[in-house]
């Protein structure tokens, strides 16, 4: 089966909601887009973490197919108990010491731990390629969630391994024996509208 593994679109980053901020407008542009571009891609279901950037890109993406996304809480990204959104492009601009951790895999400023992530994020996939024999799907997460699992898949002892893009997405061939390939990587395709 095939995964297409999808960073959420661009956040609003002075929202009322700071740490589970909704899409800009730009953000759902880019999830309708995304959506387009799937289309003919035979996506048998759509699946989302819980955080609303996830869920609102999910939800848009899950309308152009025809498809409702299913909320699985395991796919929320490693800061999901925050008070606030960080913005690690400012982070890391700041000199702030979370980003220096982040870089090196230490994920306690956010209350958990590296090995503790990459263990209920790949549990999670593990599920949904159990439930999606020869079938194709679209998993809406965040950059951590796919640093995370796609850098399992080659090997990476550290979290962070590329900067997905907003709507960035990776595409992982799976099977019922725990294989799992990655055939690409922050595709961005669907984007050269807005260019």
């Amino acid at each position: 089966m095939e995964i297409v593994l999808i960073r959420h679109g661009e956040p609003q980053l002075e929202s009322a909601m700071l740490h589970d901020p909704e899409l800009t407008w730009l953000g759902v542009e880019q999830a309708r887009l995304l959506g387009a571009y799937l289309v003919d891609e035979d996506v048998a279901a759509v699946y989302t973490s819980p955080l609303r950037r996830a869920a609102q890109t999910a939800e848009t993406i899950g309308s152009v197919l025809g498809r409702t996304p299913a909320v699985r809480d395991d796919l929320a990204e490693f800061d999901r108990d925050a008070t606030e959104y960080l913005d690690f492009t400012k982070l890391a601009a700041d000199g702030d010491p979370r980003y220096a951790a982040f870089t090196r895999g230490d994920l306690s400023p956010w209350g958990t731990d590296l090995e503790t992530f990459r263990r209920r994020i790949t549990r999670e996939f593990d599920r949904i390629v159990g439930d999606h024999r020869g079938q194709r799907v679209a998993v809406v997460a965040h950059g951590g969630v796919a640093n995370c699992y796609l850098g399992t898949i080659l090997g990476a002892d550290r979290l962070s391994i590329h900067k997905p893009a907003h709507t960035g997405f990776a595409r992982v061939m799976a099977d019922s024996a725990g294989r799992r390939e990655l055939i690409s990587m922050n595709e961005t395709s669907h984007l050269r509208p807005l260019r």
